[in-house]
């Protein structure tokens, strides 16, 4: 049940960012008087899906890993995504493979989607350690 909570997290992180950055990347390559099919809208979100999937990899919170695991799992992560988005962008015609500025761009925008996504999961454990410790202190308080 964790893991599906977690997928579903980053399912809606994931989805967010995306919208974001797809707006800003159909607006500056296609211009924002450009027609485009609902479909990408769906591509969008089987994309985001296909992405969230790496919650089913990530550990389970019993044993906590070391940093040289979670340097290479983030890594990993990273690759992972970035040959999904790359993939669906190609398959689903969202860069001309002739043009190299669309391909950076659509770089950039897995990076910057990625990033934001894994800065909010740290912002939100950093979060989550600090009510754990101070309900920590409390205890220790009360005794």
């Amino acid at each position: 049940m964790d893991k599906m909570r977690i997928i579903a997290r980053l399912f809606t992180m994931i989805s967010s960012g995306v919208l974001l950055v797809a707006a800003a990347y159909i607006t500056f390559f296609w211009g924002a008087e450009t027609d485009i099919s609902i479909m990408v809208l769906w591509q969008i979100l089987g994309a985001s899906a296909l992405c969230s999937l790496i919650g089913f990899f990530f550990p389970d919170g019993k044993k906590e890993p070391s940093k040289k695991k979670m340097l290479l799992q983030t890594i990993l992560c990273f690759l992972y995504e970035n040959a999904v988005v790359l993939t669906c962008a190609f398959a689903f015609d969202w860069i001309v493979d002739s043009d190299p500025r669309m391909i950076a761009a659509m770089e950039i925008s897995i990076i910057a989607v990625f990033g934001g996504v894994y800065l909010a999961g740290y912002l939100s454990d950093c979060r989550e350690a600090e009510k754990m410790n101070q309900k920590l202190n409390m205890k220790k308080m009360n005794k």
